[in-house]
């Protein structure tokens, strides 16, 4: 057989590793693998800076302006803050009046936790009743974002086998390939494509590993 001890690994893609749940089986083990895997040569899909940033606390800070100026070019921040929607952090103290406002106007927000995959979103009347019964754990685990109103078209979506016509909602998100290592810096960033799910409008969250939305394709009109 292979010894794996002098087998070498030109790229650790990850499946899994975005929620908790993951590391909860011997997470001892689970954590230093992780750390191994970082520490190694080999090419992280993500890296931990990289998964880092596509977390929603992260997204809330980058909201910030004199954060994002940080990262980017001054006068491009402007540019990049127009694709935002607005985000808030809701730790004690922080953004009372906009958590008052959201507690009035629920249907105008919704929170958002620390995952990926669809299905995770606090909203409506749920999101109502939560405000109202903040505790610390809700704080530090959720971000407030103003609620999104896509453009609904009338189409059809198979779900769970099923033709469904309606109301739809879609959402476009870019493939970013990039390479790049502590000492040469960046080596290579170039768009990779797209993906578009969509999904009936009547779903106020859900992706389609959730078995809410659908893969779709673009129509140029």
């Amino acid at each position: 057989g292979i010894n794996a001890e002098y087998m070498g690994v030109v790229v650790a893609y990850y499946r899994a590793g975005y929620t908790p749940k993951d590391y909860d089986f011997n997470p001892e083990k689970t954590w230093a693998a992780r750390l191994n895997i970082e520490r190694s040569t080999s090419i992280k899909c993500p890296s931990i800076d990289y998964h880092l940033a596509g977390t929603k606390k992260v997204q809330q800070e980058l909201y910030n302006p004199e954060i994002l100026k940080k990262y980017v070019d001054p006068q491009d921040v402007a540019l990049i803050q127009s694709c935002f929607a607005p985000q808030y952090s809701i730790l004690e103290g922080e953004n009372e009046e906009v958590i008052k406002d959201a507690k009035e106007n629920y249907y105008d927000y919704v929170l958002k936790p620390q995952r990926e995959g669809g299905g995770n979103l606090v909203a409506d009347e749920e999101l109502k009743n939560t405000l109202h019964n903040l505790d610390d754990a809700t704080r530090k685990g959720y971000i407030l974002m103003k609620r999104l109103r896509p453009r609904v078209f009338q189409g059809s979506i198979v779900r769970n086998g099923k033709l469904e016509t309606g109301g739809l909602v879609a959402e476009l998100g870019i493939f970013g390939l990039y390479v790049g290592d502590p000492v040469q810096g960046e080596l290579y960033n170039r768009s990779g494509g797209y993906l578009l799910r969509s999904k009936l409008s009547n779903f106020a969250d859900g992706g389609v590993a959730a078995g809410v939305a659908a893969l779709d394709a673009l129509l140029l009109v």
